[in-house]
């Protein structure tokens, strides 16, 4: 965000609106004055801001993923905004975004080999702490289908229980195009590796 707002204030035409996108804990207590800086610095290049605290979910979009959004819009243009209301009581489940003859057995779960996880040493210490570190991975967290799906992160391992299939697995890479409220018409143009990293840190639309 500093590095834009150099940008801005050596542009010669500042634009006219600015929109910024970052996790929820921005506003809290921890980085409360980073977000101020943020907010005072948009002020001193000439924009009046908005921002709230906003959940993909409330907006038809299966995916728990709560970011604080900036709408920041230049002195000189007569407007204001006012960020729209989401609909908690109309949240869509995955199952409604899945693709009808999706081959999803490319994408089953399986339990890890915990043999692989523990190196050659003798040392139950290091037994001890792979194991409990597999445990309290997100690995070990299982959705379900017919609800929503957590935050979508660049490397997301959670897997969910396929509530229309009984199966037990990872999202698709459409799925996951989907529950950040893109089209299956969208076209990006990397590989497919950097298409799944941008989907867990761009902005749900």
């Amino acid at each position: 965000i500093f590095d834009a707002l150099n940008i801005i204030k050596q542009s010669k035409v500042k634009p006219s609106y600015l929109i910024y996108e970052n996790v929820k804990n921005l506003v809290g207590k921890k980085f409360k004055k980073s977000f101020d800086t943020i907010l005072e610095a948009l002020s001193e290049l000439g924009y009046k801001n908005y921002w709230k605290v906003l959940d993909s979910q409330d907006f038809g979009v299966p995916q728990h993923r709560k970011r604080v959004i900036i709408v920041s819009i230049r002195n000189d243009i007569d407007q204001t905004f006012e960020f729209p209301e989401g609909n908690s009581s109309d949240i869509k489940s995955i199952n409604s975004i899945m693709i009808p003859g999706e081959d999803y057995t490319k994408y089953l779960y399986h339990e890890p080999d915990i043999k692989k996880y523990i190196t050659k040493t003798k040392s139950n210490l290091v037994k001890k702490f792979i194991i409990k570190r597999l445990k309290q991975s997100s690995d070990k967290l299982i959705y379900d289908t017919s609800g929503i799906s957590p935050t979508l992160r660049t490397s997301c391992k959670a897997h969910f229980h396929d509530s229309k299939h009984n199966l037990r697995r990872y999202l698709t890479p459409k799925e996951k195009v989907a529950i950040q409220g893109f089209s299956q018409e969208f076209k990006w143009p990397v590989s497919k590796t950097q298409q799944l990293k941008m989907l867990g840190n761009t902005v749900s639309i």
